[in-house]
């Protein structure tokens, strides 16, 4: 077997094992108990386990023509700091007035809708998705195999015009 060939065929082997499931990204931006879906991004990736959540906080929910997914996450602008001064532990609650967020969540190709709920229950933003919105991916293992092919046909040519074949 061709050196080539199998460096190729080992450096594009994790593409297929890395490929993961679906992942949405949602850039987020707080500002006074409201959040703005600034930007979503669809990529391969673990979404995190959501099992423990607080008791307290923003909810957020995936949405088709039934609820898809859900799940409650602590309020944004909220920052816990501590430091040192003299040699004393000091710090304590930071309130931010803005801050940009990110949160990942599980992707399904018929949501169309999220929902983020602040913890008075009052809707604090949404984002919906229309059908033409949505992207088409290619899933790793045909990018794969269609390297594969090319890589291939390249030592073939290679080994043709070398007069071996």
């Amino acid at each position: 077997m061709n050196k080539a060939f199998l460096i190729i065929l080992l450096a594009l082997a994790p593409l297929a094992a890395a490929e993961g499931q679906k992942v949405l990204v949602l850039d987020l931006f707080y500002s006074q108990g409201n959040i703005t879906v600034t930007n979503t991004t669809v990529m391969y990736g673990f979404s995190p386990d959501q099992r423990y959540q607080p008791e307290y906080g923003y909810l957020l929910e995936i949405w088709s023509d039934e609820r898809l997914y859900d799940f409650v996450f602590k309020q944004p602008n909220l920052e816990y700091r501590e430091g040192t001064e003299d040699g004393q532990l000091r710090g304590g609650l930071i309130v931010h007035d803005e801050v940009r967020f990110a949160l990942v969540v599980p992707y399904y190709e018929n949501m169309k809708e999220i929902r983020l709920y602040a913890p008075d229950g009052k809707l604090a933003g949404d984002r919906s998705f229309r059908e033409s919105s949505k992207q088409r991916w290619i899933p790793a293992g045909v990018i794969l195999g269609l390297t594969l092919l090319a890589a291939g046909g390249y030592l073939l040519v290679r080994r043709k015009l070398a007069g071996k074949i």
